[in-house]
C-alpha cells in the first residue's frame, strides 16, 4: 500500500482526490534537501561525485545521483518503519 504524506480530507468525511504525495517522495524530498546542504561547497561535491566513481557507474551526474541517493534513503526509511 502506497503511503501519503500530506492527504487532504473534505469536512472530515470524504476523501478527497487530491491524496497527496506519497511518503516515499517525502522522506526523499528530505533526505535530498540534506545532500544539497552537504554538496554545497565544491569540496563536498567532488566527494559526492568521486563516491558515484567508485560504484563503477561514471555516467551519471552528481544531480542523478544525488537524486539516486535520495530515494534509496528514502525507501530505506520505509523499510525501517515496517520493521
Amino acid at each position: 500500500m502506497i503511503q501519503k504524506a500530506f492527504p487532504t480530507y473534505h469536512g472530515g468525511y470524504s476523501k478527497c482526490d487530491d491524496d497527496g504525495m506519497t511518503l516515499r517522495d517525502y522522506f526523499a524530498a528530505k533526505a535530498m534537501a540534506s545532500m544539497l546542504l552537504a554538496a554545497s561547497t565544491t569540496e563536498n561535491m567532488a566527494m559526492l561525485i568521486t563516491e558515484k566513481a567508485r560504484t563503477n557507474n561514471f555516467d551519471v551526474t552528481a544531480e542523478e545521483w544525488i537524486s539516486e541517493s535520495a530515494y534509496a534513503v528514502a525507501d530505506a526509511m520505509l523499510e525501517a518503519r515496517q520493521a
